[in-house]
């Protein structure tokens, strides 16, 4: 089963992309903030991070920079979840180490589909 870790500020946002993860049979952790995922990271290890753009305090980018710095091998594929349809957002989370994107709000299926291009092991619900 592959570990995914959910950064997400919004409650509600986070309990509904970690419920869908769960529904794709992966291990979900969650946490709300960019400052306790560093801890996250090296804890759990995960496969794949979903990762808010518009994290409080500190941002995506620094969570981009504690993945780096994690040196979790093989590396996570890193997932940005963004509001907006930003190209230059995700170009910089690009360079600094994102795989994919998904615009919120978006569907179990959406997640599913990236999921498979980063070749993270899902089970679809039946």
């Amino acid at each position: 089963m592959a570990i995914c870790l959910v950064i997400e500020d919004s409650p509600r946002v986070r309990e509904l992309v970690a419920n869908m993860a769960r529904e794709l049979s992966l291990e979900v952790f969650e946490t709300p903030d960019a400052a306790s995922s560093a801890q996250m990271l090296k804890d759990h290890k995960p496969q794949v991070v979903l990762l808010d753009w518009d994290l409080p305090e500190l941002g995506a980018l620094d969570v981009l920079t504690a993945v780096a710095e994690a040196q979790i091998q093989p590396r996570p594929d890193v997932i940005l979840l963004a509001t907006e349809n930003e190209p230059q957002q995700f170009a910089l989370a690009r360079a600094a180490g994102a795989n994919h994107y998904l615009l919120k709000p978006f569907e179990r299926d959406d997640l599913a589909q990236v999921l498979e291009k980063c070749r993270i092991e899902i089970q679809r619900p039946s």
